[in-house]
């Protein structure tokens, strides 16, 4: 009897840490997004750069992005997707990228125009 009770035991704890497992293993890791590149320095006669929202190798995130500019007396922004199009309107300084999935994940990339 007092074997019968030890494996029971035993077999109750191996139960319990693989269901523990199985479901740590089914949890699917929320990654946050990223501007590609995060940081561009446009110079003096160039009007125009690109960036591309991405999170891992499956770009996986929730569509739509919306995609927007900090200074917008500096330059706009255009999108299509993943991909945006920075476009110069005058001066120089420092703009703020920014984009923000559809579930609430952002991120920010530095543009400097010289």
């Amino acid at each position: 009897m007092k074997t019968a009770i030890g494996f029971g035991f035993l077999f109750a704890a191996v139960g319990c840490v693989l269901l523990s497992l199985a479901i740590t293993g089914c949890e699917k890791e929320v990654m946050d997004v990223a501007i590609q590149p995060s940081f561009v320095i446009l110079p003096s006669g160039s009007n125009s750069t690109t960036f591309t929202a991405v999170v891992n190798s499956n770009n996986d995130f929730t569509l739509p992005l919306t995609w927007s500019v900090e200074d917008a007396a500096l330059g706009e922004i255009f999108s299509s997707g993943l991909d945006a199009v920075y476009m110069r309107i005058a001066g120089t300084g420092t703009n703020i990228i920014k984009v923000e999935t559809f579930d609430g994940r952002n991120a920010t990339a530095e543009l400097v125009q010289q």
